[in-house]
């Protein structure tokens, strides 16, 4: 299972600030991508070939997608 975290960027309601950090992490727990502090659009190429050899290895991730 890849796993997608999102944070916003930039100044908001308030003043507050959003640092962004947002990443995509894949079944092994890799960062495969990430954003810095500036708005940013990134493409990834993910290996599903890793995914199935992560399904045989973590037997639970099978039950959870049933």
């Amino acid at each position: 299972m890849f796993a997608l975290m999102v944070n916003r960027c930039g100044t908001g309601d308030d003043n507050l600030t959003f640092p962004s950090e947002s990443a995509l992490v894949n079944p092994c727990g890799e960062i495969v991508a990430a954003a810095r502090a500036q708005e940013t659009l990134l493409g990834v190429d993910i290996d599903f070939k890793r995914l199935e050899a992560s399904r045989e290895h973590y037997r639970y991730l099978n039950v959870c997608g049933s």
